[in-house]
């Protein structure tokens, strides 16, 4: 009975944070106009498939194209109204709430999870990117997501975090110090609890097949690169 109470208690602090989360998310959603960036993922995303995945030489944008070519479709399903075209972020704000509780449970307590994820639903940054039609909370669902898998000493671990990894690099180029920042703190990990083999081979496995199917893009995230030594605040 004592279990089955603590149980009780957690799930309902958490769904008291998720429901103020959702709340502070979703209000007001559509009630402001795009923004300059925002209309650029709308007007973006409305090019075919096949034309958002073209080289960076022939398209305007210097991000990968997952994210606009997932606001393609659902723009095809609901419509490209401000509050259709901010919902993907709310919601995988939300997603974003619901992981770090989950990493914090993870790594230490419930307690920390539960504060954690407070911390995040209030956050002015996250609510704000929570009500923009961009790509960037994607980024931080990727992030969180790959700390928790990178936690599971299990083989099956190895598909869904080299989907995480992928999915992060074809969203956008951040995923290059996310990856280094989360292998250097795992690596830190790895080497105090004894250097164990299976969660290497694990990490090794999903990082180089990772980075094996995003070697098509490659040439795209160069040229990237070099649009940017145009620009005068880099030079």
């Amino acid at each position: 009975m004592l279990k089955s109470e603590i149980w009780n208690r957690r799930v309902t602090a958490l769904l008291v944070v998720l429901v103020l989360a959702a709340a502070l998310r979703l209000s007001l959603l559509g009630s402001k106009s795009l923004w300059f960036d925002e209309t650029f993922s709308v007007e973006f995303s409305q090019q075919t498939p096949e034309r958002l995945w073209q080289s960076n030489a022939s398209r305007p944008e210097t991000h990968p194209p997952l994210y606009y070519h997932g606001l393609h479709h659902w723009m095809d399903w609901f419509g490209d109204s401000e509050t259709s075209v901010r919902m993907p972020s709310a919601l995988v704000s939300l997603l974003n709430v619901a992981l770090i509780y989950v990493l914090g449970r993870r790594l230490f307590s419930h307690r920390v999870g539960i504060l954690a994820a407070a911390l995040l639903a209030l956050s002015p940054l996250n609510l704000w990117y929570a009500q923009e039609a961009r790509m960037y909370l994607f980024m931080t669902a990727i992030m969180l997501l790959a700390a928790i898998l990178l936690t599971w000493d299990s083989w099956w671990a190895i598909l869904p975090l080299t989907v995480t990894f992928v999915s992060g690099l074809y969203i956008d180029y951040t995923m290059f110090p996310i990856w280094s920042l989360l292998s250097a703190i795992w690596f830190a990990s790895w080497w105090q609890r004894g250097r164990p083999w299976r969660p290497f081979l694990i990490w090794l496995t999903a990082s180089v097949t990772a980075w094996l199917v995003f070697l098509p893009w490659l040439d795209n995230f160069y040229a990237v690169l070099e649009s940017f030594s145009t620009v005068h605040i880099f030079l």
